[in-house]
């Protein structure tokens, strides 16, 4: 069994933590359905540090936080990260993505 991962479901947009990239390990936790993406994160780009997902709430809505677990690094999940909406993931995706250089 391979390193855990995130998964995006298309139908549902619910985003859950899988164990393995096989069926029906990727199969959506809410709506059974089976097309779920992974979620690919890019590396911090203050330390190189594995990026990391973290699901918080805030006035009773739900959203996801992207950062590194280094404590003194200006990427830490808790530090200078923001949060988007569950809805918005694509969003916090292309952010945490996106590069000066490309």
């Amino acid at each position: 069994m391979g390193k855990s991962h995130h998964r995006c479901c298309r139908d549902c947009g619910k985003i859950s933590l899988h164990k393995d990239n096989i069926a029906p390990e990727v199969c959506c936790k809410r709506c059974r359905s089976q097309d779920t993406n992974l979620i690919r994160l890019k590396p911090c780009p203050f330390c190189g540090e594995e990026a990391t997902l973290e699901k918080s709430i805030l006035r009773d809505r739900d959203y996801w936080l992207v950062g590194c677990r280094t404590l003194d690094c200006y990427g830490h999940v808790f530090g200078q990260t923001t949060a988007y909406p569950n809805e918005e993931f694509s969003k916090l995706q292309s952010a945490w993505n996106k590069r000066a250089n490309g």
